[in-house]
């Protein structure tokens, strides 16, 4: 529990019909979350964007992502993949693009962005290229592959690898 008023700045204390209700969006693909709060009165409803602090961005960014895989026993990347491969309403036709000073894949029927890597990365060579979305084992496993190159760009398997090794080190990513 938590002083809703003095953290938000609202001023509800002695409204019964009140309710604030704190939800975050969460982009594991860009690395970007957001929160946002509703208040529900019996006379209006109002939503905001909270402003997190670094701390704050950081500590629910680690929890988001620990529960998931203690939820759904994969990464929040795959899983973000996952959803939207299964949930997405159009045809997923990819592309590699720079983005100022990143590289990324997109859907280009929906705009969704599906993986990203910093310029300089090994996605800038992929820029142009022909991007495809493929699925192995029944659909347990999703890749984002040039077909130019024959190069798996990104792999939910090599994600849960990646994973595990930093769980395997206390948190301390491995390089090779």
């Amino acid at each position: 529990w938590f002083d809703v008023d003095k953290k938000f700045g609202i001023n509800i204390i002695g409204d019964d019909s009140a309710w604030v209700n704190l939800f975050t969006e969460y982009n594991p693909v860009i690395g970007e979350i957001r929160m946002f709060y509703d208040i529900d009165t019996e006379n209006k409803a109002i939503e905001r964007e909270y402003v997190m602090t670094d701390e704050e961005r950081s500590t629910i960014t680690q929890y988001i992502e620990k529960m998931c895989m203690q939820r759904h026993h994969v990464p929040c990347m795959e899983f973000y993949i996952t959803e939207y491969i299964e949930t997405c309403d159009c045809e997923i036709d990819l592309e590699c693009r720079q983005e100022g000073n990143v590289c990324r894949v997109y859907n280009t029927n929906d705009g969704a962005i599906l993986y990203q890597e910093d310029m300089g990365g090994n996605l800038s060579k992929h820029i142009g290229h022909k991007i495809e979305l493929a699925n192995y084992g029944d659909s347990e496993c999703y890749s984002i592959e040039c077909m130019d190159c024959n190069e798996v760009l990104f792999s939910s398997d090599a994600e849960r690898i990646r994973l595990q090794d930093i769980e395997d080190n206390d948190g301390q990513e491995m390089h090779m």
